[in-house]
């Protein structure tokens, strides 16, 4: 049986560099689509990481580093159907925004159970 795609994070970015999303103990999952909404009137900037081993949050785990989000836009970001970011219970996906609560982070993809 194919695994549907699900929402795997969904929530406003904070000003701080902090986990956002990790797969729970027993799962693993594959990121699909990465979504970064802007609901407001003024430019937003984020980082947003994924360490596939540990809580290392630099530009040496950066998907996107210092990356402005143009105000009432979005950035997505898309993989093919089978391809992806995977992670496991010990990988984690951060993120931060300047303006905190300006920017919205949804992760969308399959999750399985080990």
């Amino acid at each position: 049986m194919a695994l549907k795609k699900k929402i795997l994070y969904h929530n406003r970015v904070s000003g701080s560099l902090a986990s956002k999303y990790s797969p729970d103990g027993g799962k693993q999952s594959l990121i699909s689509e990465i979504f970064i909404f802007n609901t407001t009137t003024g430019n937003a900037t984020i980082q947003l990481c994924v360490d596939g081993d540990g809580t290392t949050y630099d530009q040496t785990t950066a998907i996107l580093w210092n990356r402005v989000v143009t105000a009432n836009r979005e950035l997505h970001i898309q993989f093919g159907d089978e391809s992806g970011i995977p992670l496991t219970s010990i990988s984690n996906v951060a993120a931060f925004c300047t303006a905190s609560g300006a920017l919205t982070l949804l992760l969308l993809g399959k999750e399985t159970i080990l």
